[in-house]
């Protein structure tokens, strides 16, 4: 699941080199389509506790101040206004990645799906919310670096047990 999440990013990737709303809304689709298989991969792995479960709290807050920041920047330009929807469900749905890789308790799959939010975020307030200085060089420091963490998950979910003395560990 995670190498198909990871073959969807670089799908997105090549189209969001290219401009114009379309471009946006077609590397968009691909991006969440790869968060998706990544939300797949790690509710294999989901372990509840009170404290997972809390995290939820702090995750919807955020979503929901970026959501609506993003809103009213999308929606005082004509031009991008169509795109508010298609915002709206990514940061849904990065949320959930988000959610679900601290309830999966891998902390390459947390740190990942939370740079991957860092990231995104980054990207968005950049297009439609204001200039974020040397904007390039974050967005892609946190997704280069959630994206080797959110790899590195598949390490750890199968690597995380090993035998020793005749009994399974956890790492």
């Amino acid at each position: 699941m995670v190498v198909i999440g990871l073959f969807f990013s670089i799908a997105g990737d090549a189209l969001l080199l290219n401009n114009g709303n379309e471009w946006f809304m077609f590397g968009l689709l691909s991006f969440l389509v790869g968060h998706l298989f990544y939300v797949a991969a790690m509710i294999r792995r989901w372990e509840f506790s009170l404290l997972t479960l809390v995290c939820v709290v702090p995750i919807g807050l955020y979503s929901w101040l970026i959501g609506w920041q993003l809103h009213n920047g999308i929606m005082t330009n004509s031009d991008n206004s169509a795109l508010w929807l298609s915002v709206a469900i990514y940061v849904s749905v990065i949320s959930v990645m988000c959610w679900t890789a601290i309830m999966s308790r891998n902390w390459h799959a947390t740190v990942g799906a939370i740079l991957f939010a860092v990231s995104d975020s980054i990207l968005a307030w950049n297009k439609f919310v204001s200039n974020v200085p040397a904007s390039g060089i974050w967005i892609m420091l946190t997704y280069f670096a959630a994206q080797l963490f959110i790899a590195g998950s598949i390490a750890n979910v199968f690597g995380d047990r090993q035998l020793s003395k005749g009994r399974v560990v956890r790492m």
